[in-house]
This record gives C-alpha cells, sequence and structure tokens, in this order.
C-alpha cells in the first residue's frame, strides 16, 4: 500500500466585489498587500514579453510620497513625459473608461432593438414556424394532417362529403388545394369554421 497523499482540491474564491473599501483599516491593507502584488506583476509582464513598464502608486488621497518603479531600461517615465500631450492623452484612464462605457452603450442599444422586434416576432410566429421550409415540404405536412383526418373521421362514422380533397400529381406544376375546418361543421358556406386557401405556383 503506498503512502502517497493525493493534494486536496483548491477551494475556489469567492468573487470580490470590486468597490470601495468602506472600512479605512481593511482599505489600507488591502493597498498595501496589492500594491506588492501590482509590482511583481509588473516586473514578470517585463521579463516574460521584453517591454519597458512603469509603475506609479501613490497612497490615499495622493497626499504621501508615490511609489515609483521602472522595468525593462531606465527612465521609462522620462520618455513618456517627453511625448506630446495628445499622445500622452491616448493612455490616460478616463480614456479607457471612456472607450468602455462606448461599449457598453452599444450592448445597450443592441438589447434595446432585440426588446423591440420580440413582441413583432410573438405577433406572427409563423413566418418564424415556416422558415427555411420550402413548398414541398410544407404540402407534403399538410397532406399527411389531412390524411389523418379523414382516417378519424371514417372510424367516427361520419359522412366523407365533407372531407378534404388531398392534392395529386406533381405539385410543382399543378396547383394545391388545402383545405382547414373545425371538428363538426356541417357547412362550409356562410361560416368562420371552414376557410379555403389556394397556393399557385410560382
Amino acid at each position: 500500500m503506498s503512502g502517497i497523499v493525493q493534494p486536496l482540491p483548491a477551494i475556489p474564491r469567492d468573487k470580490i466585489d470590486i468597490a470601495l473599501i468602506d472600512e479605512a483599516g481593511s482599505r489600507a491593507r488591502t493597498l498595501k498587500r496589492r500594491r506588492k502584488g501590482l509590482k511583481k506583476k509588473a516586473r514578470e509582464l517585463s521579463k516574460l514579453c521584453g517591454v519597458d513598464i512603469a509603475v506609479v502608486c501613490t497612497g490615499p488621497g495622493g497626499g504621501s510620497v508615490p511609489d515609483v518603479w521602472e522595468f525593462g531600461s531606465a527612465a521609462v517615465i522620462g520618455r513618456y513625459r517627453r511625448l506630446p500631450a495628445d499622445k500622452r492623452a491616448k493612455h490616460t484612464h478616463l480614456n479607457y473608461l471612456n472607450a468602455k462605457l462606448g461599449k457598453v452603450r452599444k450592448e445597450q442599444a443592441k438589447l434595446a432593438k432585440q426588446g423591440q422586434e420580440g413582441p413583432k416576432k410573438l405577433a406572427s410566429p409563423g413566418a418564424a414556424l415556416l422558415k427555411g421550409m420550402n413548398l414541398e415540404e410544407l404540402l407534403g405536412s399538410i397532406d399527411a394532417a389531412l390524411l389523418a383526418t379523414t382516417q378519424r373521421r371514417k372510424a367516427l362514422g361520419l359522412p366523407d362529403d365533407a372531407s378534404p380533397q388531398v392534392a395529386k400529381g406533381p405539385r410543382s406544376s399543378a396547383a394545391a388545394w388545402m383545405t382547414t375546418w373545425r371538428p363538426g361543421s356541417t357547412s362550409s358556406r356562410g361560416t368562420a369554421s371552414t376557410r379555403i386557401i389556394r397556393l399557385m405556383p410560382a
């Protein structure tokens, strides 16, 4: 019997709500811990991808002396400051938030459009049901329904004079007559129980 101990599965971490931490002490501890993690990630990114990275992290309120870290080559911040103002403005946090806000607004407009089209689709479900079905398949489905109804009428002992006639011959060259009715109807004139629909070939 081996003495190998299987490692326990990792416990999934709860998703943290990204919002300002209300308690000052907890906020200070989180800043200290995560600032170290930020520095580590910046160093790893510089080595893995061969890029120059500079990180400036201030304290609460921005009054303390900021921590500055440069990885890759020196004077990364100086090179950034020498850039024209319009190029520096492209890399601000405000610009990032505006771009993200634009994506959110596009998604909202898309959802609003789908919400407006929803009632229209529900009002005419026939078009959605017949989408992708050609005339031959539609007529075949109706013929099967008519045949089943005729057999049911015979089983119930109803007269055959009101039975629908299934279209014969090639449907591509002849007109198809399709009849739908309500069970128990006795007349096809002057009532809403019988409707005749004629489909002519193109």
